[in-house]
């Protein structure tokens, strides 16, 4: 019986003993863990004993989105950078558009008034612009169309045809709104109400844009409810521009067919 009670204890103190041995290397190797203060240091602790590229299997993995009913649970879901799609970085202004728009290449460009409809400038340039010239009306089709007659036979037309079908006028540049060149001639002397409004309105449309309109006795000015941009003016010279408006209409000799029209002359 006391063989059996020593055989017991004996066990008792070797079980102590190696629970001791153990409790005291967990604490050895406790004390040479770093003190886990911060999160970071945490962080690494647990990289450590547990492996830095485990995965944690209840975390949510980026791009994932849950919902219960119309509430979102969990949203991992990376938001795009949409900056560089903001509808305001592709709206560009009229204005800028016209600015860098080069002028247009004129192939054909009218001898006439401006219409009712567009707004006009006239160039400042005085080499776009000449003053006195002669003009002889001539009928064609149930339309009138204009002869420049050449100064050396303006006395020679003037004294055969009179001065009814024969005025003179100043031509200038203009341009519309729509960026199309025309050369618009005026009255320049005449006294009378429309040839003098038509003579102060090209001044005027010299530094502003205007739209030319009758009001039964003259022409008024109006001006546009927003600001215009600037004009782009052809780079024809005005030589150039004038054989474009008038080509063959150009009267230099008495024995020009438009006269003998007027003078009923066949041959």
């Amino acid at each position: 019986m006391s063989t059996n009670t020593e055989h017991i204890a004996k066990g008792q103190t070797e079980l102590s003993a190696a629970t001791s041995t153990n409790i005291n290397r967990v604490q050895a190797a406790l004390a040479s863990e770093p003190d886990p203060e911060t999160e970071g240091d945490f962080n690494d602790v647990v990289d450590e004993h547990y492996g830095a590229d485990e995965e944690n299997e209840f975390a949510a993995r980026e791009g994932i989105k849950a919902t219960i009913g119309d509430r979102t649970v969990i949203d991992m879901t990376a938001e795009d950078d949409l900056s560089a799609f903001n509808p305001d970085n592709f709206i560009a202004k009229a204005a800028t558009i016209a600015a860098g728009m080069p002028a247009k290449k004129v192939d054909y460009i009218a001898l006439r008034k401006p219409q009712a409809t567009e707004y006009v400038r006239v160039t400042s340039d005085k080499k776009y612009r000449m003053s006195p010239v002669y003009l002889m009306d001539v009928k064609k089709g149930g339309k009138t169309v204009q002869y420049l007659i050449h100064g050396k036979c303006v006395g020679d037309v003037l004294s055969l045809v009179g001065g009814r079908v024969v005025k003179d006028y100043s031509i200038s540049l203009a341009i519309n709104n729509a960026g199309d060149p025309f050369l618009w001639y005026v009255r320049e002397g005449a006294e009378d109400p429309w040839s003098e409004s038509a003579v102060a309105l090209q001044k005027r449309a010299i530094s502003e844009w205007l739209r030319i309109q009758g009001n039964g006795n003259y022409y008024v000015g109006i001006s546009p409810q927003d600001k215009l941009a600037d004009p782009k003016w052809p780079t024809e010279s005005f030589p150039q521009l004038l054989k474009l408006a008038f080509g063959n209409r150009v009267i230099d000799s008495t024995y020009h067919p438009a006269v003998k029209a007027i003078l009923g002359v066949n041959s």
